[in-house]
């Protein structure tokens, strides 16, 4: 029997979570804008996004 087919797991983890967002013409143009600078998906992007806001968050200590 051969090994199940499909898509193999991200190196980051298992991506089973799924979050619809609505956005204006101009939000997304700017996710476009910033995903096709930094090569990578739409979803790439945000997850990049939601990363450097924490970061962001932290530095400012606005966490505690």
């Amino acid at each position: 029997m051969s090994p199940k087919m499909g898509r193999p797991i991200s190196e980051d983890g298992r991506k089973d979570k799924l979050l619809q967002v609505r956005l204006d013409g101009k939000t997304l143009q700017k996710l476009d804008r910033c995903a096709t600078a930094l090569d990578v998906s739409r979803s790439d992007a945000v997850r990049i996004g939601i990363n450097r806001l924490e970061e962001y968050i932290k530095e400012m200590k606005l966490d505690e």
